[in-house]
């Protein structure tokens, strides 16, 4: 599959995610190897991001250089986790509804 169809794909798939905002995120492709750029609210946006263009058919990769963009105002109690990525990580894997849009990730 050429770089254009996967991109193409790619995009696509982060559109029907309801929990990100796809618009914020740019999507390049060279050799099947995809990049991911822009910015989210959280981390879980960021990890689904990845991990919807990674179940993408011809995707043989994805490099991902997402900024997480916090809301300016904090609730308070809040506090910045430890241990920043590893709490992305759980959250993107703990994220609700992500098996939903996996099963719409067929494409041709």
């Amino acid at each position: 599959m050429d770089d254009i169809t996967v991109r193409r794909h790619v995009l696509a798939a982060l559109g029907l995610a309801p929990m990100i905002d796809a618009a914020q995120i740019g999507v390049t492709v060279d050799s099947g190897v995809v990049t991911l750029r822009g910015h989210v609210r959280n981390c879980a946006e960021k990890g689904i991001a990845e991990r919807v263009a990674l179940r993408v058919r011809g995707v043989r990769a994805v490099v991902e250089q997402i900024e997480v963009r916090y809301p300016d105002k904090s609730r308070s109690g809040d506090a910045t986790p430890p241990d920043h990525r590893s709490w992305c990580e759980r959250a993107a894997w703990s994220a609700p509804g992500l098996s939903a849009v996996e099963d719409r990730l067929t494409f041709a």
